[in-house]
């Protein structure tokens, strides 16, 4: 209950109020309705917009790092290449002289780092004049070297001398 009377005796009632500072105009006239567009003010600090910079040039005459002269010549026209000219007097292909094959890409190294040949691969191997004509018809005279039967008898089986 003290808390509520001590509320009450700080709060604002109609009493407390002021009127006298009411006759003070912010304002010269009252508002007036238009209908007009709303001006904005002129800014002095405008901000740049994505058109405004530019990113260096990388290729073509005039870059960071190079320029160029101007592009144009004050010469007379070339006679060559014109459609009046004589092709015989052109020069051909084998005129000009040939690219090295290093000039645009690298080649392939000449060399390998292979492993050593065996030792029997470098010895004396018999040619086509080593071999004797007369020699292979005699062989082949004599019965083929795979053949089906041999010269060690086989021994007999069980059922042979079962057999009356």
């Amino acid at each position: 209950d003290q808390d509520f009377t001590a509320f009450l005796l700080f709060s604002c009632a109609p009493g407390d109020y002021c009127i006298e500072a009411a006759n003070r105009h912010v304002f010269k006239c009252p508002p007036v309705q238009s209908m007009a567009f709303r001006q904005e003010p002129i800014r002095t600090d405008r901000p740049p917009g994505p058109g405004t910079y530019k990113l260096p040039r990388l290729l073509g005459p005039n870059t960071v790092y190079t320029s160029a002269s101007p592009c144009y010549s004050l010469r007379g026209r070339s006679q060559r290449g014109r459609f009046d000219e004589d092709l015989a007097k052109t020069p051909g292909p084998a005129a000009f002289p040939t690219v090295a094959v290093d000039a645009y890409k690298t080649r392939a190294p000449a060399y390998t780092m292979g492993s050593q040949p065996k030792a029997g691969a470098k010895a004396v191997k018999p040619g086509p004049a080593d071999y004797n004509i007369g020699r292979v018809r005699q062989l082949l005279s004599s019965p083929p070297l795979f053949h089906k039967h041999s010269l060690r008898a086989s021994p007999p089986s069980p059922e042979a001398s079962s057999s009356p």
